[in-house]
């Protein structure tokens, strides 16, 4: 049985640090945007994901790409 996808939505993550915890490490809050084209590609979220940084007051720690599709048997 042959199973194919096919692809509903992209979502772009961005993971902000906001300061630090009392041990020292990171704390980080999410943002994230859905319903981008799945056809967009990974260097143009990059560079959408850094245009956005200009808008946050800490650095953006960890950018993801979440790609969500259908499975379909053929």
């Amino acid at each position: 049985m042959a199973i194919s996808q096919t692809k509903e939505n992209t979502i772009l993550s961005l993971k902000v640090q906001t300061g630090t915890m009392a041990s020292g490490k990171p704390k980080y809050k999410s943002h994230s945007y859905s319903n981008v084209a799945t056809a967009t590609t990974d260097e143009s979220l990059y560079a959408v994901a850094q245009a956005l940084s200009g808008l946050f007051k800490s650095p953006i720690g960890k950018i993801t790409r979440q790609d969500l599709a259908q499975l379909l048997s053929e």
